[in-house]
């Protein structure tokens, strides 16, 4: 990837931030975008430390508007991207479905499907333009099965599986591959944050995080750095004839 470009998502922390340092040691020059100005410089900082190149910059994805200006930004100022990887998502509050309250329910689809589309849409008209180009979304475990008391998470979850699914067969002939990977459980600063939310003190989240290692067949949650590692797969020319997958990285959760 020497001398390629990537545009990461919520790449401020967790698995953004992983995939940041991952793509830069493959030799991208990243392209780190978030809504906390702060966590995107840390992660320059960070990706810089390793001698890779990165340039931060502030977007709120669920901001059409705002996303085709950060576009226009970054394609004037870095130029050309090879590579995107759709990241940035919000975690719901345990709720049953009819107890989700309707600007919780909103505003997880502007961020976690829409914010994903409004992305795409830049990404795609740029990467047709130039006849090449890799997209990898963060879905998740929850876009293929049930999550009790996560409706609306797994409903923007689904939405990106299907999303990502319709997008690599339309591009597949102009040279774009779009496939997105599903996380299970992760160790990231999200999935502290939600547990938190539930109102858990500091033993009940550890407790929290052994229970959701338990749902997994290897019986641990997965790091964010191996979550990155798969996005790195996808953009590169080892997986030049994978399309439309939905790549589960989950410790064999999905299989069960």
């Amino acid at each position: 990837m020497k001398n390629s470009a990537i545009l990461i998502t919520g790449a401020g922390s967790g698995i953004g931030r992983a995939a940041a340092l991952a793509f830069a040691r493959e030799g991208a020059r990243v392209i780190a975008v978030d809504i906390d100005a702060r966590a995107a410089d840390d992660t320059v900082t960070l990706v810089e430390a390793v001698g890779g190149r990165a340039n931060a910059m502030v977007c709120d994805v669920s901001d059409g508007h705002a996303v085709d200006l950060m576009f226009t930004h970054v394609l004037n100022q870095f130029g050309p991207l090879d590579f995107a990887f759709n990241n940035a998502g919000i975690a719901q509050n345990f709720a049953d479905t009819a107890d989700i309250e309707v600007a919780v329910w909103s505003r997880i689809f502007r961020v976690n499907i829409e914010g994903v589309w409004h992305c795409m849409r830049n990404e795609l008209r740029h990467m047709v333009a130039r006849g090449s180009g890799a997209i990898v979304n963060t879905a998740s475990i929850a876009g293929l099965r049930s999550v009790k008391r996560q409706s609306a998470y797994v409903a923007s979850k689904h939405a990106v599986v299907g999303l990502t699914k319709n997008a690599a067969i339309e591009y597949a002939a102009r040279g774009i591959r779009v496939n997105a990977v599903c996380p299970g459980g992760v160790a990231t600063k999200m999935a502290n944050e939600a547990f938190k939310a539930a109102g858990m003190d500091d033993d009940q989240v550890v407790q929290a995080f052994k229970d959701a290692a338990a749902l997994h067949p290897m019986l641990r949650i997965a790091q964010a750095s191996e979550i990155a590692d798969a996005a790195v797969f996808l953009c590169s020319d080892k997986a030049s004839f994978i399309n439309g997958i939905c790549l589960s990285v989950d410790g064999g959760w999905a299989a069960i």
